[in-house]
């Protein structure tokens, strides 16, 4: 077949889904090299390639960079003049495709199940054409089954495209366990890392702070690019309201190196999120041996039930209460890491890839 690859994330350092596209990107061709692979890109990131001359891949810069302009108008014309047999897309699909298989990977319904908090065009169109998306779709990959769940109880016998979970990896290379620096002092750090937005529930991650605050010092470092600056504004309020200024420090978005850096000089990993499609940031705190705190939501049960501690999603005291039994337990401590580490084998982004392409037999060229 020959497959084309919305690629518009890729150069953009946006997280979890660029991560996904560009190892399908980098892997697909060898693991599955009886298809032709096509990916679209921005005009920005064709620029900065060297012009790849692997077989069976090819880079076609789309003529604007705006995502939904790229998925909604240019690639149907695409899909056309280049023969498309089928083609992978982020949660919103292009009509207009004739006969080309739609593939349509969905990393989350939080757009869907919190519109009150997720407001703005983008989100607006995103509830607007998921739904009649997912229905045209001839193929659904999602990164857990948990998401292929809620896929299935938000449009119940709406979908009859298969639903395979493609499950994201871990760069080990990237990010590992090194032996901790000497510490200059006995301060509790926390991390926390994720964009900025009502999900991720880090208001939970304060409160516990200000509790913990009380008996010891204690600083929580939060890490992430800010999506939305209304909730952003909202934090700091909240933080000078507790009187926690020094307490919590916004490091804003991170490269790669520097995330490793945080990684490692943290104590704890805090994951306090109300909803998630996967969550990268815990299995990559765990591949550098730090123990993980998790809310207590399906996807996290069901990616690191035995390598973390979980707490009630928006209790601050039970959160609290979690991290004083780590620190207060070195063999629940140490357990909490081997399990960690046993948990991240299970993830690579070649697994990733393979699970793609197992899903892509499913499909027939477009006849």
């Amino acid at each position: 077949m020959r497959i084309g690859i919305d690629g518009h994330v890729l150069g953009k350092g946006i997280g979890g889904v660029e991560r996904f596209v560009a190892a399908l990107v980098e892997r697909l061709p060898s693991i599955a090299p009886e298809h032709e692979y096509i990916v679209f890109v921005t005009q920005r990131y064709f620029d900065g390639l060297a012009q790849s001359t692997r077989p069976g891949l090819r880079f076609v810069a789309l003529a604007s960079a705006n995502p939904i302009i790229g998925r909604l108008i240019l690639l149907p014309v695409l899909v056309h003049r280049l023969g498309l047999d089928a083609l992978l897309v982020q949660r919103v699909a292009p009509f207009f495709c004739g006969r080309c298989k739609l593939i349509v990977a969905v990393h989350d319904l939080t757009p869907l199940k919190f519109a009150d908090r997720y407001k703005g065009l983008s989100n607006r169109l995103v509830r607007l054409l998921t739904p009649g998306t997912l229905r045209r779709a001839a193929l659904i990959l999602t990164p857990t089954e948990t998401i292929r769940n809620e896929i299935e109880q938000t449009l119940p016998g709406q979908v009859t495209a298969p639903i395979r979970a493609f499950y994201n990896g871990v760069d080990t290379e990237a990010f590992m366990h090194l032996a901790p620096g000497v510490r200059t002092d006995a301060t509790l750090r926390l991390l926390t890392v994720g964009a900025i937005e009502p999900r991720k529930n880090i208001a939970t991650l304060i409160e516990a702070v200000a509790l913990l605050a009380r008996q010891q010092s204690v600083h929580l470092t939060i890490g992430g690019g800010v999506r939305d600056p209304l909730y952003r504004a909202d934090l700091e309020q909240l933080i000078g309201r507790l009187g926690l200024e020094t307490q919590v420090t916004f490091s804003g978005f991170v490269s790669e190196a520097r995330l490793l850096a945080l990684y490692q000089h943290a104590d704890l990993f805090l994951a306090a999120s109300a909803d998630e499609g996967f969550n990268l940031p815990p299995l990559e705190a765990m591949a550098c041996g730090i123990p993980v705190v998790c809310s207590n939501i399906a996807v996290h049960q069901e990616l690191f039930k035995g390598a973390a501690l979980f707490h009630d999603t928006f209790s601050a005291v039970d959160l609290a209460g979690c991290i004083r039994t780590l620190l207060g337990d070195p063999d629940l401590r140490e357990s909490v890491v081997a399990e960690g580490h046993r948990t991240v084998a299970r993830f690579s982004w070649t697994r990733t890839a393979q699970n793609v392409a197992a899903s892509l037999a499913l499909l027939h060229p477009a006849g």
